[in-house]
């Protein structure tokens, strides 16, 4: 039982050759990131949150294939100075006299933001887990995924059309500890 509080940090540099030509000639980029949370544990109950955000060095992910940190002065934007931010708050609890565990999660990252191509990623995961022993247990989750790409105009409608395909996910896992 008790109650933890954190806040984090990390400040780095990079070094990306961002250009289109046959030069070597890497240039270096901030990378911070930085967050903070909470987590609460009483009687078979856990809460706990977090709050993160990041500047530099955002990836682009491969949503785009032709939209990536390798290509210097795209219109459509460039990870390499972008930012981004998200959270998520996640309940669990142990029902009392059982081997089941119930859990909630809800989070959201909003990355390259203000950029022509910002994306917002949402996801609900409902989830259970049975405890078969101490060292064994079967873990169920199913997420309810969205992802959008929110700024207007022809990019964001391209990445729309192949986020479309993502669907929401079903999985179940069997963890033993040896």
């Amino acid at each position: 039982d008790g109650l933890k509080l954190f806040v984090w940090t990390q400040n780095g540099k990079r070094q990306l050759d961002n250009t289109n030509n046959t030069i070597a000639d890497p240039v270096e980029y901030d990378r911070k990131r930085s967050g903070f949370g909470a987590k609460y544990l009483k009687k078979g109950l856990r809460i706990s949150g977090e709050y993160m955000q990041g500047k530099g060095m955002i990836f682009v992910g491969q949503d785009k294939p032709l939209f990536d940190l390798n290509v210097a002065g795209n219109a459509t934007g460039d990870g390499t100075e972008g930012e981004a931010s998200g959270y998520y708050l996640d309940v669990g609890y142990q029902i009392p006299a059982t081997n089941w565990e119930l859990d909630a999660r809800y989070d959201l990252y909003d990355r390259l933001e203000g950029d022509a191509l910002e994306m917002e990623f949402k996801t609900l995961t409902l989830g259970a887990q049975y405890h078969i022993n101490k060292k064994t247990r079967v873990t169920m989750n199913y997420a309810d995924r969205s992802f959008e790409a929110i700024t207007a105009g022809a990019p964001a409608t391209t990445a729309n059309k192949q986020l479309d395909g993502v669907g929401n996910r079903l999985a179940v896992q069997l963890t033993h500890i040896f």
